[in-house]
């Protein structure tokens, strides 16, 4: 069947139009577009770029610095509170954290055995200190005892003042007797010396009695010789005579025997005196020896005793107790707890690598990273090198046990630390530390390593 003419024309002119339509899009599709400013201005910002970073690379200064560990820790370092004797724990006064002042009473020993033994000391040391003070009364011939200042000072106590009336009692019978020994010494001397003066007032007669006689048978002699006087009484004068001298003579001997007797009483009398002294004194020496020894005693027992209020040695907080509960037995030299000071300065002790050590001196100047401080930053301040080992020790780090590194100590100064002021730092906190050493490029720290692995490579065979 044939199509009619109309249609044939619609058809023809609907095809004329299509192929004029994809005629002039695959002309539009295909004619070349002009990239070359794109490319251009892409390649001017990439050389831009390189050549602006390496010209940063090579002019910008950057911190050269030796990255090590570090431990935060106070000047004077943790004080650790021990005590000096042995005994149990009675009384606890403080809490883990808290802050306490130098002198404070932290904890206390049960004081009761000690105290027993300064009571016994206290006993024996003014026993003898009472001995004594009669004793130098008793040596120096004195008629009451001065007594040690030590029990002056306490006689109203009912021990001391018992003690001192007691020796008061001893002193006075002592002298009691020796004073009756003397006594009776002297009275035997006095009745002998009144015997010596009698027979001395006899002899003074008897020597009188003998001269006037004397003289009387002189002057009779001549009357006798002329028969003027009888011979037989001139005789009996002159026998007269001879009896006096005779009782004279005897008398004489009687004085000597009396003063002999009153030279051997004297004499018994010193010797008694002396041997009262010697006692005294050997007995002196003795107490004063036990009054010395009992007094170090005494002091040893009283310091025994302070030792049982175990003070703070500085102010600051207290960590790591050793017990929470009274009663624990503690020996002599237990470490019961450690006072982390206030107000020292805050520094920070690092270990240096021995690769890095000679890069490293005093002065030089480290950022200091507190990473523990805070969970939303790490600050970081400023500190300086005070001080370096002179020589390797062993790494304190559990990280590197057993390696040697030279420690040193950075300081934090009052104005960086009051940037840390809103954060709790506690001795022992591990830090990160860069110790700044100097200045160096970028483009250095890129090139340095090639050319050393350049120059090591072109040395091997």
């Amino acid at each position: 069947m044939k199509k009619p003419a109309h249609d044939l024309q619609t058809i023809d002119t609907i095809a004329r139009r299509v192929d004029g339509e994809n005629a002039e899009y695959v002309e539009t599709q295909t004619a070349p577009r002009d990239l070359r400013g794109p490319i251009r201005f892409g390649i001017g910002l990439l050389i831009f770029g390189l050549g602006g970073f390496f010209l940063w690379a090579a002019t910008a200064p950057l911190d050269e610095g030796v990255p090590v560990p570090g431990t935060l820790v106070v000047e004077s370092k943790r004080k650790t509170v021990q005590n000096l004797s042995a005994g149990s724990i009675s009384e606890i006064l403080v809490k883990e954290g808290q802050t306490v002042k130098q002198g404070d009473v932290v904890m206390r020993l049960d004081p009761l055995p000690i105290r027993a033994q300064r009571e016994a000391a206290d006993v024996a040391y003014i026993t003898a200190r009472a001995n004594e003070s009669r004793l130098i009364a008793e040596q120096s011939g004195a008629t009451s005892i001065g007594f040690h200042p030590d029990l002056l000072l306490r006689a109203r106590e009912p021990s001391v003042a018992s003690l001192m009336a007691t020796q008061k009692q001893f002193f006075d019978a002592r002298r009691g007797v020796l004073q009756a020994e003397m006594s009776a010494i002297q009275e035997n001397i006095s009745g002998l010396e009144a015997q010596v003066r009698g027979l001395e007032l006899v002899q003074r007669e008897r020597d009188e009695q003998a001269r006037s006689l004397d003289q009387e048978i002189n002057s009779l002699a001549p009357m006798v010789a002329e028969g003027l006087f009888a011979r037989n009484r001139h005789q009996e004068m002159q026998r007269q005579l001879g009896s006096l001298r005779s009782a004279v003579a005897d008398g004489l001997t009687s004085a000597a025997r009396l003063r002999s007797q009153i030279a051997e009483m004297k004499l018994r009398m010193a010797q008694r005196q002396q041997e009262y002294r010697k006692e005294v004194e050997g007995q002196l020496t003795q107490v004063a020896q036990e009054a010395r020894a009992q007094s170090e005693r005494l002091a040893a027992a009283q310091q025994e005793l302070s030792r049982t209020e175990i003070r703070s040695p500085v102010t600051g907080k207290v960590f790591g107790m050793f017990t929470s509960t009274p009663g624990a037995v503690v020996g002599s030299g237990t470490k019961l707890m450690e006072i982390v000071p206030q107000g020292d300065r805050l520094l920070v002790e690092a270990e240096i690598p021995l690769q890095h050590v000679q890069n490293v001196r005093v002065g030089l100047t480290a950022d200091v990273r507190f990473t523990a401080v805070s969970r939303k930053g790490s600050p970081v301040v400023e500190g300086k090198v005070i001080s370096l080992s002179a020589d390797q020790v062993e790494s304190t780090n559990p990280l590197m046990r057993g390696m040697k590194v030279f420690s040193s100590r950075i300081e934090i100064s009052a104005e960086e630390a009051r940037k840390l002021a809103e954060y709790e730092l506690l001795p022992g906190m591990q830090v990160d530390t860069i110790i700044k050493t100097g200045e160096r490029t970028y483009l250095t720290y890129l090139y340095k390593p090639m050319q050393d692995r350049l120059a090591r490579g072109l040395k091997e065979k």
